[in-house]
């Protein structure tokens, strides 16, 4: 009895595994059905792909120079011309280098007014330097001068008879013709 059931135990291992190959290799031919309930809506049309989209047609537009876009002149399959405008470019950064540049310039002018008014001061400055300059030179040489012709000299021989000069007095400086006898 061992054996008869280790055999049947075999047999209906070899049938399970049978079936369940079977199963796995069999194409299923029934649909499979979602049930919904009827509403009322607008259609929807989804398609989904993978790949590029590639134009019917391109052409190359320039632009002399780089910007955002601020307003666009032409639609999809709109027909243009050589030479026509089919977008504006926002000019706003454009106007605020400009009135940087303006700024710096006029502050530029003013520094140079500034520097030209500081210039002409101190060639007026120098102009009374030298005038100084000249004045002390001659007072320089006046004393020299005064100095050969500090004695006092009688004009005519005579004598001493009165006398009004003292040191720390002031004496006059007279030609030689005023003084009388």
């Amino acid at each position: 009895m061992r054996r008869f059931s280790l055999l049947l135990g075999g047999v209906i291992v070899l049938v399970a595994i049978a079936f369940g190959y079977s199963r796995l290799n069999t194409v299923q031919t029934t649909a499979s059905y979602r049930l919904e309930t009827v509403e009322r809506g607008t259609i929807e049309k989804t398609i989904s792909s993978t790949g590029r989209v590639k134009p019917v047609m391109t052409v190359e537009i320039g632009s002399q120079v780089s910007g955002q876009i601020s307003e666009v002149l032409v639609d999809f399959n709109s027909k243009v011309k050589a030479g026509e405008i089919i977008a504006r470019i926002d000019a706003s950064p454009f106007e605020a280098r400009v009135q940087v540049a303006r700024a710096d310039l006029a502050f530029a002018e003013a520094n140079i007014a500034m520097q030209t008014a500081a210039l002409e001061e101190l060639q007026a400055e120098l102009l009374g330097l030298q005038a100084i300059l000249v004045e002390m030179a001659e007072d320089l040489e006046r004393p020299d001068e005064e100095a050969a012709g500090a004695g006092t000299n009688s004009p005519r021989q005579r004598r001493v008879t009165w006398r009004q000069a003292a040191p720390g007095r002031i004496a006059a400086g007279t030609h030689a013709d005023q003084i009388t006898g």
